[in-house]
């Protein structure tokens, strides 16, 4: 019913739209959030006034929205970060280093997004690290107070998408079978499911 023109005023960039998130009222929409992939940003659409955008890390992938809307994080694949978006004031307030050590080159290309039920924890999957990145998120990001990577936990091959539910973690392994880390090894759960179990 509606085309949007997601580019910035005159850019002509490969914009490659990858997520969408919405702020919501009840059932009205008050704002959706497009990552921008190609354009290392986050297009801002409200109704009636013209498509603006906020600047993130590169390759912007998957968002995520905690349960208040208060915050958008957005996951930025080629710079191996989280940016933390004030939904309020539409502006980064906190830029979450995910690399598995400081002098570690930009590679690990995060994609996957998960919050605990108590959203103090955020659970980032590290596709090309084959392991899920644990953030414990700060209250009110700031120079005193800033969100803190504790540590990996190591997954299958290719982790690119993660979900909390609970206590557990579900990680989909891109390239894995199973919990292997590998395209070709089949463990004993896949050969059951598959009717290759042991006699």
């Amino acid at each position: 019913i509606r085309r949007i023109d997601l580019h910035r005023k005159g850019s002509s960039q490969m914009l490659y739209p990858y997520d969408v998130k919405l702020r919501t009222m009840g059932k009205a929409v008050l704002k959706t959030y497009v990552s921008l992939w190609g354009d290392g940003s986050i297009a801002v659409v409200k109704p009636k006034v013209p498509v603006s955008h906020i600047i993130v890390g590169r390759h912007p992938t998957a968002m995520l929205m905690n349960n208040a809307q208060t915050r958008l994080f957005v996951v930025n694949s080629n710079s191996d970060t989280v940016s933390v978006i004030d939904t309020m004031s539409d502006r980064v307030i906190e830029t979450i280093n995910l690399r598995l050590a400081e002098s570690e080159l930009i590679g690990a290309s995060p994609e996957g997004l998960a919050l605990s039920d108590d959203e103090q924890t955020l659970y980032v999957g590290n596709a090309h690290a084959n392991a899920v990145g644990v953030v414990k998120l700060a209250a009110r990001p700031s120079k005193a107070e800033a969100s803190k990577l504790t540590g990996f936990i190591p997954t299958g091959n290719y982790p690119a998408a993660v979900a909390a539910v609970g206590n557990r973690l579900f990680i989909a392994n891109g390239k894995g079978t199973g919990m292997e880390n590998s395209s070709t090894t089949i463990n004993d759960a896949r050969a059951e499911a598959f009717g290759h179990g042991k006699s």
